[in-house]
């Protein structure tokens, strides 16, 4: 459901006949996200966005928001750890 909701976002950001918002450089904009980011910029799962997030448990540790540096397990249900985005 979530994969399929994402890739109608990305659809409907490629899709250049009509602009949905108006910002005129939305185009270049986006063209520019891909570029950086590769063409998954909206990534769903912790084993996909694990750089990412040990970077916010680490800033939180260090800026000190938390009293230790927490662990995947300690920030997600169990439940949750092994999923990841299935598309099609």
């Amino acid at each position: 459901m979530y994969s399929e909701a994402k890739q109608i976002a990305y659809d409907n950001l490629a899709t250049t006949t009509v602009l949905r918002t108006t910002l005129p450089w939305a185009m270049d904009e986006y063209e520019a996200t891909v570029k950086l980011m590769g063409d998954d910029y909206w990534r769903y799962g912790i084993k996909a966005n694990e750089k990412e997030l040990e970077h916010v448990m680490r800033y939180t540790h260090e800026q000190g928001l938390v009293k230790h540096r927490l662990k995947f397990e300690e920030l997600f249900h169990p439940s949750t750890l092994n999923l990841e985005e299935n598309i099609g």
